[in-house]
């Protein structure tokens, strides 16, 4: 079982991380270990060993603070941070997204709610003084999550929403529906952040 200080040490032991930034992680990866202490903390603890990072001052993406879990590297638009968002919020929700496994089945029709569980758990841990960026996809996994008995959380971490799809299916609602609506979830935040992209690269 990984331990919280078996990921304070694989954390300490990264070279690619300033102090500043291992600093600033630990307090929240306290925070996170203490009040979801049930979680497993191996894929964080894997992630951290070799997580990269980069600062610039241009987006890349629609979002001040990017963490790509392909190359396992956080990019910070510094910039942008210092305007209308709140930066322990973006980063509990980037150490949230480190920390959960994640099955090839599924993973990309359940992006956006993957983004959603993760802004509403950072927003439960942290609180967010600054812009929502995901309020749609947040109170879509909710809506997701009064409809069934099985912890959208614990599909979340462990990567698994098969047991979600099987008990909704199971209770009559037809899976394609539920395919449609986690489509058009993933299609209005791939197009928002396109239009705020857009925005922000012009200065507007």
């Amino acid at each position: 079982m990984t331990t919280l200080n078996n990921v304070l040490e694989s954390l300490d032991n990264n070279k690619k991380l300033s102090e500043e930034i291992k600093d600033n992680f630990k307090e929240l990866i306290i925070n996170l270990s203490e009040k979801l202490p049930t979680i497993d903390l191996s894929v964080l603890k894997e992630n951290l060993e070799t997580l990269s990072y980069d600062q610039t001052s241009s987006y890349v993406t629609g979002e001040p603070i990017n963490y790509d879990r392909k190359t396992n590297k956080l990019v910070l638009v510094s910039n942008e941070l210092k305007k209308d968002y709140d930066a322990k919020y973006l980063l509990m929700m980037d150490i949230i997204e480190m920390a959960a496994n994640r099955g090839k089945e599924n993973e990309e029709l359940f992006t956006g709610i993957n983004k959603g569980i993760a802004s509403g758990l950072a927003t439960a841990l942290v609180g967010n003084e600054g812009v929502e960026l995901y309020y749609d996809e947040s109170a879509c996994a909710d809506i997701i999550d009064s409809l069934t008995k099985y912890s959208l959380i614990d599909a979340y971490f462990q990567g698994n929403y098969q047991p979600i799809i099987d008990e909704l299916t199971k209770n009559n609602f037809n899976p394609e529906k539920l395919k449609n609506i986690l489509e058009e979830v993933n299609y209005n935040l791939t197009y928002r952040h396109q239009i705020d992209f857009s925005k922000r690269k012009d200065g507007k």
